[in-house]
């Protein structure tokens, strides 16, 4: 009876670890489709709004269909969620060294498990990055990983894109 007992523990470890796995894999896909979606939205902002960046908000984008096809985005009339987590999209003009010269892209309640592999993905594309209070990149500058600090799974990340 006791040698069941050990099988029984021994396999229920396994099947708790193949889980854990498995659960944290597919966290990280989600964070990768959650990036590729974000730099898609990016470059459609671009295309579309250059020069006119001063007309920019959550509104005037769901008007104009920008969250449709991007899966990672959940659209409710410009109120926009993020998923993994329920994060908050939040899409506003910015500035860089002119005002109304760049575009700022913040998500709040961001996730730990998405936090670090969105901001490694995001911060090529970035003039500006920031993560809760910390500047991974400056505009003009190169990205900092050691300044990635995504604490309390209640992140804000804050990408400005000229």
């Amino acid at each position: 009876m006791a040698e069941y007992g050990l099988v029984l523990l021994l396999v229920s470890f396994g099947l708790v670890s193949t889980l854990v796995y498995f659960s944290t894999n597919s966290q990280v896909t989600h964070a990768n489709t959650l990036a590729m979606d974000l730099n898609s939205l990016i470059g459609s902002v671009r295309t579309a709004y250059s020069g006119n960046y001063q007309a920019i908000n959550n509104t005037a984008l769901h008007q104009g269909g920008f969250f449709r096809s991007l899966p990672s985005l959940k659209d409710n009339h410009g109120a926009v969620t993020i998923s993994p987590g329920n994060g908050v999209l939040t899409v506003t003009p910015s500035q860089i060294n002119a005002t109304g010269d760049a575009v700022q892209y913040q998500i709040t309640n961001l996730p730990d498990i998405t936090c670090l592999p969105l901001v490694t993905a995001l911060a090529r594309s970035a003039s500006r990055l920031t993560i809760n209070t910390s500047e991974v990149k400056a505009p003009g500058g190169q990205p900092d990983p050691s300044q990635i600090r995504c604490i309390g799974d209640a992140n804000t990340l804050t990408l400005v894109v000229g």
